[in-house]
């Protein structure tokens, strides 16, 4: 019944995406991961109630077909597809073999765990590359100056300038993007500037500016307003694995009545800051590119959810490290590869640390997930404890 009900929620609900460029693909890595790992448990559960593989097989791709339908006729803002299909039956039919095949357990977990450590331990070093910024290609680079898009408004007041590592970004096609690209790719700093009369603020969404580059042209840095909040979207390496990355808030950014803005956007390899400077008056917003950062995002990709991010963001990263724990015996073992994933990718990419909070967290989800192989005896009937130290 949880199975069930956790598949419900995550794939019937209504989807509003701010614009469709920034949407994932339907095959991208994180899509069907996420989509085996969702259906795993509600495989074991079918399992659980007496029915054979096939029959679990069969349940499983029948009620992911009637999802990607509803998903087609009546669910707003989803993208039905057939790899989603055929992902979500494979996650039904590995939640079955380990429930049918639980009493053998301690033969094939040896293997499956170490499976499972070696697959955490990578996850969270590619994942500090994931965060880091994105260098678009060299073709469809566009300024935007207050542009208007499907379900969002114009702009109020008027934007004065924009530059993007000093230079000059008319709106329009950007004349000298291969260049531009060469020197962000050597950069330490990226800074996108704008400089804007507030005027009266609308009702919804507005677009300030910003510069989309690729094939197909996605959001690479943009500004937008909302009442008197600012919201900026920085593209990251997640795009890569087709994720757009997160959103950044800056709440009461903008005076009222007629004043001059300078919004500035600051990208380093390890943090995010929006700024806002008015007669003097400066507002700031910052978020840290730390690898726990990819794990928040996967529950919340647009602005919406950028406060939620740094609670869900323990979420994951304690559910790989139980992970972890299970499938590795020896205590030591555990400290090394778990030190490993917090740190290594961190310091080859230069992004920022993992929060002490998440660390922690994270270790006691290891030991815990150590502590439950026991009762589960997982590796015979001693468990963890039993084995050689």
């Amino acid at each position: 019944m949880a199975g069930a009900a956790a598949v419900a929620w995550s794939t019937l609900r209504p989807s509003f995406p701010l614009r469709s460029v920034l949407g994932a693909g339907c095959c991208s890595a994180t899509d069907l991961v996420l989509n085996i790992l969702l259906f795993i448990p509600f495989g074991a559960g079918l399992a659980l109630l007496g029915l054979r593989a096939r029959t679990v097989v069969a349940v499983g791709a029948l009620c992911s077909g009637g999802i990607e339908l509803s998903q087609l006729w009546f669910v707003v803002g989803r993208d039905p597809s057939i790899h989603d299909i055929i992902t979500n039956t494979v996650g039904t039919w590995l939640g079955a073999r380990v429930v049918l095949r639980w009493a053998a357990r301690a033969q094939w977990w040896l293997v499956l765990g170490r499976v499972i450590a070696v697959a955490v331990v990578s996850w969270w070093i590619v994942v500090a590359f994931a965060v880091r910024p994105a260098i678009p290609g060299p073709s469809g680079w566009f300024a935007q100056w207050a542009h208007e898009f499907e379900g969002t408004v114009r702009f109020g007041g008027e934007v004065l300038s924009l530059t993007l590592q000093g230079q000059t970004m008319p709106d329009g096609p950007v004349q000298s993007a291969p260049a531009l690209r060469a020197e962000l790719m050597m950069a330490d700093t990226i800074r996108l500037v704008a400089t804007v009369a507030v005027g009266l603020p609308a009702s919804g969404r507005a677009q300030v500016a910003g510069v989309v580059a690729g094939q197909p042209a996605r959001d690479y840095m943009s500004v937008w307003r909302e009442g008197r909040d600012l919201i900026a979207y920085q593209g990251l390496d997640l795009s890569i694995a087709e994720h757009p990355g997160v959103w950044l808030r800056l709440n009461d950014a903008l005076p009222g009545g007629e004043a001059t803005v300078k919004i500035a956007l600051t990208t380093t390899r390890d943090r995010v800051r929006l700024t806002a400077e008015s007669d003097g008056r400066q507002r700031e917003s910052s978020l840290r590119l730390a690898p726990e950062l990819y794990w928040g995002a996967l529950f919340f990709a647009g602005d919406r959810g950028i406060e939620r991010i740094r609670w869900w963001s323990f979420v994951p990263g304690m559910i790989s490290f139980l992970g972890l724990g299970l499938g590795l015996q020896r205590r030591i073992s555990l400290l090394v590869a778990g030190g490993a994933a917090l740190v290594f990718g961190p310091l080859l990419t230069g992004t920022a640390l993992p929060s002490w909070p998440v660390m922690i967290l994270a270790l006691l989800a290891g030991l815990g997930g150590q502590a439950l192989a026991k009762p589960l005896q997982l590796f015979g009937g001693g468990g963890p404890s039993s084995g050689p130290r």
